[in-house]
């Protein structure tokens, strides 16, 4: 079995099952008549009839050669443009891919920022708490000494 196929030859398309379906009634594979293509070669220069099929001819033929160059630029800017649309999809994959990355880097670090803040404050807290403590120890022992400062001493001179 035959893989169907197409070929595009100035402006003709051609598939294999119409090549096969000749064959498989026994008619032979003709070639492709191309006299439609060819210029006209003026016989009679000052015959304004064949001067005019002439021109007609030629601009039919421009006309079907614009036209398939066309349908050439065509084809080439749609698999242009097939090929880019599959580059950024494949790229902006991978931008979304890079933007979650570069979320979660951002939540670790504020996470750590956070951290970072709050053992700063306990430190802070801790060092205000040893303050107070060493003041309040400072105190009792000036307490301490007042006290003793204040209280009579038995003086066996006395």
């Amino acid at each position: 079995m035959f893989v169907n196929f197409s070929i595009n030859y100035l402006g003709i398309t051609y598939t294999w099952d119409r090549i096969s379906k000749r064959v498989q009634q026994g008619k032979p594979i003709t070639e492709m008549d191309t006299s439609s293509y060819k210029l006209i070669e003026l016989d009679d220069k000052e015959d304004e009839e064949s001067c005019k099929k002439a021109v007609d001819n030629s601009n039919a033929q421009l006309y079907h050669q614009n036209h398939r160059t066309l349908e050439d630029y065509r084809q080439k800017i749609l698999e242009l443009n097939k090929q880019r649309k599959a580059e950024h999809i494949q790229v902006g994959s991978q931008i979304k891919a890079l933007e979650n990355k570069w979320i979660e880097l951002i939540g670790q670090t504020l996470q750590l920022e956070i951290a970072c803040a709050s053992l700063e404050t306990e430190i802070q807290l801790k060092q205000y708490e040893q303050l107070i403590n060493d003041t309040a120890k400072q105190r009792e022992q000036q307490q301490s000494i007042d006290d003793s400062d204040k209280q009579p001493t038995s003086d066996p001179d006395q």
